[in-house]
């Protein structure tokens, strides 16, 4: 699930997205601050010289029509909207790989109950039959019949072990290489 999360590029952008978000929320609660604009400090030399003869200016930009905080609220909404974003990326993330992880173990399971009893079992009843037949105990009809069970026994186990490596590469779709 780390190596998914690490790997998955719709997340990268979804953490961008809120990083984003989180940096304009920021802006705007700084634009409701009282900014200065410029300051000037200046000193007058005239005849007689005097040093009460200085002047000093400052320019405030004051942001009367942000102090209602509108902007803040939007831009905080739109963090929380890119937070959910994110966090049910995450969880759809994990819910596809736990079920793709769950998918191969019980397809590998399967496979080993099949190799462990129906594989062998198979070809043991095959090849009594086919002794049974070269001994004229047993009808050639039913030794075929017996075959062809053998057969599907095979093309089941065949077919289980294709779903396995499909839910093998899925999962190493999903989770990135090397799981």
């Amino acid at each position: 699930i780390k190596r998914a999360i690490s790997t998955r590029p719709e997340l990268h952008r979804a953490m961008l997205r809120k990083e984003q978000a989180s940096a304009l929320t920021y802006l705007a609660k700084q634009r409701q601050w009282p900014w200065p604009d410029f300051a000037q400090v200046s000193y007058e030399i005239r005849h007689p010289l005097q040093p009460t003869r200085f002047g000093l200016a400052l320019a405030l930009k004051i942001p009367v029509f942000e102090w209602a905080g509108n902007r803040v609220e939007v831009h905080d909404a739109e963090l929380k909207l890119r937070e959910t974003e994110e966090e049910s990326l995450l969880h759809a993330i994990e819910y596809d790989v736990r079920t793709a992880y769950d998918k191969v173990q019980r397809l590998s399971k399967r496979l080993a109950a099949l190799q462990k009893t129906l594989l062998p079992a198979s070809v043991t009843s095959a090849m009594a039959a086919e002794r049974a037949t070269s001994e004229s105990t047993m009808d050639p009809l039913k030794t075929s019949v017996i075959e062809g069970r053998r057969i599907r026994a095979k093309r089941y186990y065949l077919r289980i072990l294709a779903e396995y490596h499909e839910a093998r590469f899925a999962l190493e779709q999903l989770a990135g290489p090397g799981t």
